[in-house]
């Protein structure tokens, strides 16, 4: 179904080499995620550039560069794999395959026992349906489940489990299944749940070091639970310390603080010196011990994180040089356009034309037309930037009138945007003010009042808006985020007063008016700084909460197969707390989502113990270990990965964003900026037709575009972190690289490798070992390397100082060889 044999395979042309076609991406076709790979050619340069794009994909997603495909059939795999639809469908099918646990015993919405097999069959199918798919992309199975970092023994072991497990449901009828646990297992293989994985990977590998801290607190509370015991088992009044393992379990919740002051003050009616042993048992475990787990994790958190982000920036420019070496003009000694246009189509297909312009010029500093391997190392940080035109030009794409000149002079004035803030801030008052006054006992009078100054203050909103549309034009309004988010707090808000005022009688509408609170943050540059930062950091925090749901859903499977139908019959004997009108029975694991909401209140610490304890009552003692471990798994070590997170991220965003001055259009890292001057025919050729039209009015003879950093993916996040090493790193590389090169000019194999034609040079493997740092260079690359230490032109940027060696002939490289018994004999 998805590999036919290649005669069979429609749409195709044959072309001149055995009657085999060529792979190719349809550009119209397209997609991947980050690239897109569907469709065939015959054109040996779409050809060539599938196959630097496959490199590229494959650094992106941090896969070997090794297990490149081999063949046509294993390419072809490769393309079903990273297409849209598959990625997408994988995603759904894992996803609904943890949705299922809604639908089974104890469900949330019950469904019939036949329909719930068959679902869970067809989600089993698609997962052994991708194991295959998984093993046609690397030739074989046991190609796939030998190789290295392909996950495809794990992959195996869980489909052929959740199999058996499946199997077991059908034919006990009261089976325990524990195994659902494993059922994240899924999603997180899939490409779009790659973030996860790795923030999942990072927990599991900062656990490590945290275990021995771990070691450590336990040895604390078990010395403190036998002088507690001592100390206080003699005690008639005192029920929190009977036995040794009652000692150590009230000992663990007062390190939490659940039972302080309770545990103590037994102890202290009877002395109050009893009261030191619990204060020092608290400095040191509290206070010391638990924020030393915090700075171990802290540093096991960022130690990881920096050598995971140095491991990429290697293999990333492993993968640029070989996507250089199938790309490169031997006779230009560099990347045309036209194959740089190829490679975007592939690897980013819903680029703009004009972008891609724009970045071929970023990256072309040379100014000679074609993209050296030095410059072409900086095709990750040039396809971060965000393009703008410059000032002049933004405002003549908008077509000039009268009421867009004045809406312009208006919105451009000094004064203006005090007016406004001033304005946000009398209505959260008068918000915050009508709020403490209201009562059941307000009238429709009131009500009718508030209602039209509140039409006021929607007004003034609707016109601001109206005049930076009309003054910028709605694209250009709409990409910036305040603006964005001015629109939508108004649009809320004048959605909640229309509602408010169709149904009177319904007051619930009323709940979207405190949103307008939210205007509040653009009145200081404080606030409207951390904003930034918490929108640049919140994609990745968004991971670190999928990675905590999916923790919440292994521990909420196994409290459903362990607490179900416990503490809801309990009748009053649980505790304290369980009583009928304290209502925590509700804290239970009758289903996913009460698993989930009690998990939340364990994982917030307060008054967790009850719950812990009111289990205990209707099961055994072994049911603290449950609590136990979730308190040391989530609360130790989960959060404390957040927050490492979070202050390391802040860190290093929050400097740059507020140290930028108002009206500075470089962006969020301006030594990242890049300037790009077009023509305007080259404009014509590659700008929207509006672009086209404001420049054919203008007389300057080249137009500015700036590449900024409008946002801090995780990748420019982590170069902003680690921004000296990153230095470091670049040179290190670069010596590694000019090492090899020396080794292969020593040797005969270079000239060799030269003479070969370029399809056997580039899909051969590399000659060098793989090592610490990025792959070794190739052959035509060493070769062009080589060369240039010969004497090779060098051609100096116009813009700066810096010298790129341009890539040598097979004549230039035979001369070297030549020379080198000579230069050792003079050595």
């Amino acid at each position: 179904f998805f590999f036919p044999p290649l005669e069979r395979r429609g749409g195709t042309t044959m072309g001149d080499k055995g009657g085999l076609p060529y792979l190719l991406l349809d550009p119209a076709d397209a997609g991947f995620a980050p690239g897109g790979l569907t469709g065939f050619a015959t054109d040996e340069l779409n050809e060539r550039a599938l196959d630097a794009a496959i490199y590229l994909i494959d650094a992106d997603l941090n896969q070997r560069l090794e297990y490149h495909p081999r063949n046509l059939r294993e390419r072809f795999a490769y393309q079903v794999i990273h297409s849209t639809w598959y990625a997408r469908l994988d995603f759904c099918f894992g996803f609904f395959y943890l949705l299922l646990v809604l639908f089974e015993f104890p469900a949330v919405v019950p469904l019939p026992r036949a329909a719930l097999a068959v679902l869970e069959a067809a989600c089993l199918a698609w997962q052994t349906l991708t194991l295959w798919s998984q093993a046609e992309r690397y030739g074989t199975l046991y190609r796939y489940l030998s190789l290295k970092k392909t996950d495809g023994r794990s992959q195996l072991f869980f489909v052929s489990l959740m199999w058996l497990e499946w199997l077991l449901s059908l034919t006990v009828s009261n089976h325990r299944r524990f195994l659902r646990m494993f059922r994240p297992a899924f999603v997180l293989r899939t490409d779009k749940a790659a973030g996860v994985r790795r923030v999942l990977r990072q927990i599991a590998q900062s656990f490590v070091p945290v275990f021995d801290m771990m070691l450590l607190l336990m040895l604390h509370v078990a010395i403190f639970s036998v002088v507690g015991l001592y100390l206080f088992s003699h005690m008639t009044n005192n029920c929190w310390f009977p036995t040794l393992s009652q000692s150590f379990t009230s000992l663990f919740i007062t390190l939490t603080t659940a039972n302080f002051p309770d545990v103590m003050m037994p102890a202290y009616f009877h002395s109050r010196w009893y009261s030191l042993f619990f204060l020092l048992y608290l400095c040191i475990g509290l206070y010391f011990l638990q924020n030393l787990v915090l700075a171990v994790v802290y540093q096991s958190f960022t130690t990881k994180e920096k050598q995971k982000f140095r491991k990429l920036f290697f293999h990333r420019r492993g993968a640029l040089r070989k996507a250089f070496d199938i790309l490169v003009d031997t006779e230009k000694h560099g990347i045309s356009y036209d194959m740089y246009t190829r490679l975007l189509s592939v690897y980013r297909p819903n680029i703009r034309k004009l972008d891609i312009l724009l970045s071929f010029r970023a990256l072309n500093v040379s100014g000679t037309g074609y993209v050296n391997i030095n410059e072409f190392l900086q095709f990750h940080d040039v396809l971060e930037l965000s393009w703008w035109a410059d000032k002049e030009l933004a405002l003549a794409i908008v077509r000039t009138s009268r009421p867009r000149l004045f809406c312009r002079k208006v919105i451009n004035h000094k004064h203006y945007e005090h007016i406004v803030l001033l304005v946000v801030l009398v209505n959260s008052i008068y918000l915050i003010v009508v709020a403490s006054q209201n009562n059941n006992t307000s009238n429709d009078n009131d009500e009718y009042h508030f209602t039209k100054v509140q039409a006021v203050f929607l007004a003034f909103y609707g016109m601001d808006i109206i005049s930076k549309m009309t003054a910028l034009g709605v694209r250009r309004y709409f990409n910036d985020p305040w603006n964005r988010f001015d629109f939508v707090i108004t649009f809320v808000g004048l959605i909640g007063e229309i509602l408010q005022s169709c149904v009177k009688d319904n007051k619930r509408f009323m709940l979207l008016r405190p949103f307008r609170l939210f205007r509040l943050l653009k009145v200081r540059k404080t606030y409207r700084d951390l904003m930034v930062a918490m929108v640049n950091i919140l994609p990745k925090l968004i991971r670190f909460g999928a990675a905590l749901m999916c923790v919440f859903y292994v521990f909420g499977i196994i409290g459903m197969e362990w607490f179900y139908n416990t503490v809801v019959r309990c009748d009053g004997n649980c505790g304290s707390e369980y009583t009928p009108g304290n209502y925590y029975q509700l804290n239970n694991f009758q289903d996913i989502a009460y698993s989930y909401v009690t998990l939340f209140e364990l994982m917030v610490v307060n008054n967790w113990y009850a719950t812990m304890m009111g289990h205990v009552y209707m099961t055994n003692e072994n049911s603290r270990i449950f609590f136990m471990l979730f308190y040391l798994l989530v609360v130790l070590v989960v959060t404390n990965v957040v927050v490492a997170f979070v202050l390391d991220a802040f860190q290093s965003a929050l400097p740059l964003i507020k140290a930028r001055k108002p009206g500075d259009n470089r962006g969020l890292c301006p030594d990242r900026c890049k300037t790009v001057k077009l023509t305007m025919d080259e404009i014509k050729l590659h700008a929207p037709s509006d672009t086209y039209l404001a420049v054919v009015n203008m007389t300057s003879e080249y137009f500015s575009y700036n590449g900024i950093v409008q946002e801090l993916s995780s990748s420019m996040l982590y170069a902003t972190i680690y921004s000296e090493d990153v230095k470091s790193w670049g040179q290190e590389d670069t010596t590694h690289y000019e090492q090899e090169i020396d080794k292969l000019m020593t040797s005969g194999e270079l000239v060799e490798l030269m003479a070969k034609p370029r399809a056997s040079r580039h899909m051969t493997s590399t000659l060098f070992p793989s090592s610490h740092v990025s792959d070794a260079p190739s052959a035509s690359m060493a070769a062009a390397a080589a060369g240039a230490r010969a004497g090779a032109e060098m051609h100096s940027t116009p813009d700066s100082s810096a010298r790129h060696y341009q890539p040598p002939t097979l004549q230039d490289v035979q001369r070297q060889q030549q020379r080198l018994p000579q230069q050792q004999q003079q050595q």
